[in-house]
């Protein structure tokens, strides 16, 4: 097992991003963390090394690593870049909005819809 760098694991990466599989010829994928430290060639994955291979994976490639529980999750920072920006207003609002996080005896559960003060819309599939 050959420990790579964090440049040739955001080459291999990057690679990955542009491989056709599963039916796409290219795009988002998940990674397991075994997978990961497979193509890192390491015994162990450490918080360092992993930010490492994230920051020059974004700067030479434009693609962002996140890591959500067990995997790892690659996609373009240009596609992240295009979320939706919560207003100010609507932060404001939220901001100043008084929540009760003290455990209470009562056994009613509240939807945190209920609670919104916007309207929900309903999604059909």
């Amino acid at each position: 097992m050959s420990n790579k760098s964090p440049a040739e694991i955001a080459y291999h990466l990057n690679a990955l991003y542009n491989t056709a599989f599963d039916n796409k010829s290219c795009g988002n994928y998940s990674l397991s963390k075994e997978s990961f430290r497979s193509l890192s060639g390491r015994s162990r994955l450490e918080a360092g090394h992993i930010r490492k291979v994230a920051d020059e994976l974004l700067e030479t490639h434009g693609i962002v690593l996140i890591e959500l529980n067990d995997s790892f999750c690659i996609t373009l920072e240009s596609l992240l870049l295009k979320w939706r920006k919560v207003p100010k207003g609507v932060l404001s609002k939220q901001a100043k909005r008084r929540i009760d996080l003290a455990p209470t005896k009562s056994k009613t559960v509240v939807s945190p819809t209920a609670a919104w003060p916007f309207p929900t819309g309903t999604r059909k599939a």
